[in-house]
């Protein structure tokens, strides 16, 4: 394995060398080299990866949360969460039905999700793994399902 080294950095790793331009140049390195990587002094060394804060561990949640349930009502075939929402007293009969069966769907999945994450906000335990928290949410039932 060789990486492309430009000043300090690596910009590609290759198994096969091609002619490098400018300053660049070819060097062995480790198999799990990684552009982005310095090489300094003949090493290769990790960039330190900051760890990410509460805050945006906490975002990264509700995100994935809020994508759930943004997939949910896309697959029934509405755009946005908002528009679902906005058929609540929609005069078409299927509209307002699906309306409020996801208004109360939406509302549990936040307060689930609310209650999962105030151990961590407390700093009285950790968040949940995502992909688990999201698995254990209660399927929403559409009428004619």
């Amino acid at each position: 394995m060789q990486a492309l080294i430009n000043g300090n950095l690596v910009v590609n790793i290759s198994d096969t060398e091609y002619p490098p331009f400018d300053d660049l140049i070819w060097v062995p390195c480790p198999d799990d080299c990684q552009p982005g990587w310095l090489y300094e002094n003949d090493q290769f060394i990790p960039p330190i990866v900051p760890q990410p804060t509460n805050q945006q561990l906490l975002d990264n949640f509700t995100i994935s949360v809020n994508g759930f349930i943004s997939i949910t009502v896309e697959g029934r075939g509405y755009s946005s969460i908002s528009e679902c929402a906005s058929y609540f007293q929609s005069s078409v009969p299927l509209w307002a039905q699906d309306a409020a069966i996801f208004i109360p769907w939406r509302d549990q999945v936040w307060e689930l999700t609310f209650a999962a994450i105030e151990p961590f906000e407390s700093g009285t335990g950790d968040l949940p793994d995502i992909n688990v928290f999201i698995a254990s949410l209660p399927p929403i039932v559409w009428s004619g399902e």
